[in-house]
């Protein structure tokens, strides 16, 4: 080893810029690092435990911008909010990928075609299940931009139809009933505390005002019940919508909903995935985002990012 034969390696560093001068005389004049994978290890499962892993890294300017050396980090969207209190956007530029529904929808459809050699193009080809929309259509609404969330809804889609009948041809209505509730439950319990999703759940509604929430629900002051709604929203569960008006003669109310797809669905677990979709659910025609609403008791509503009107 190079330290077994009395030379020192120096500060970190002065270790890349060894590499790199080394790398230089190879014909590359620069070194790449590729960062993935940073919470798929079992101590760094949460995003907690993932950002203080990673934190000494990206927060490290000066090695960043050593020279010759570029650094590229793929990271969890969750870590976004503790990385936005130290993030220097002026110096290291980052960037938040986003997928619309229908480029989930056809990665799924790309991905089955490779690991079917072509032979399947769409969940729904080998599924029983009846949606108001397709089987591959729901997995990208509940995915909610989020290809790890396609990945992980079919996971757990096929372990319950493994349950069921492993050598089953189809997918039956039953696995793919029992798969979306488990996810919904799987990631509701990793993202949301127990006290959070206890009161979301007695409220049960996917949007509201805070009238609502001290009038109708809690039945306390209105000063608590804008506690519990920030409580809510700091922890991500909700965002506010906008506001609207309830009656005439009245102010306008701040409106807020459920920030995330699997959160509502188990606050509404008792019904069906279908009924979930065609009631809580719309894509919005103009900017493709999945937005999650009470439709069944108000329509129209306006998107939030986009201000256009959805039935």
């Amino acid at each position: 080893m190079f330290q077994d034969a009395g030379g020192k390696l120096g500060p970190l560093t002065d270790q890349l810029v060894t590499l790199q001068r080394i790398s230089a005389k190879l014909g590359y004049p620069s070194v790449y690092f590729l960062i993935d994978r940073v919470d798929e290890n079992p101590l760094t499962g949460t995003a907690e435990k993932a950002y203080s892993f990673i934190e000494p890294l990206i927060t490290d300017l000066q090695l960043l911008e050593t020279p010759g050396f570029a650094f590229k980090f793929f990271l969890w969207d969750l870590l976004i909010d503790d990385y936005r209190k130290v993030a220097r956007p002026d110096r290291i530029k980052y960037y938040q990928l986003e997928w619309k529904y229908d480029q989930l929808a056809q990665m799924l459809s790309e991905r089955l075609k490779a690991y079917s050699n072509g032979c399947v193009s769409s969940l729904q080809e080998i599924s029983d299940a009846s949606f108001p929309i397709s089987l591959d259509g729901t997995v990208a609404i509940c995915a909610q931009g989020s290809p790890r969330n396609v990945v992980r809804i079919c996971k757990e889609i096929l372990d319950q139809q493994s349950e069921i009948d492993s050598r089953a041809k189809r997918i039956s209505g039953d696995a793919v009933r029992i798969g979306f509730e488990r996810i919904a439950e799987n990631i509701t319990k990793e993202l949301f505390n127990d006290t959070v999703i206890k009161e979301l759940q007695k409220t049960h509604r996917c949007d509201f005002t805070i009238r609502y929430i001290y009038s109708d629900v809690f039945k306390i002051t209105q000063p608590a019940a804008l506690n519990k709604v920030h409580t809510w929203e700091n922890a991500g569960a909700i965002l506010q919508l906008g506001s609207i008006q309830q009656s005439k003669g009245r102010k306008p109310s701040n409106h807020y909903g459920i920030a995330h797809i699997l959160l509502a669905k188990y606050i509404f677990s008792t019904i069906p995935i279908g009924e979930f979709i065609r009631d809580k659910t719309r894509v919005c025609p103009s900017c493709k985002r999945v937005l999650v609403r009470d439709w069944d008791q108000r329509s129209p509503q306006q998107c939030n990012f986009c201000q256009n009107e959805i039935k």
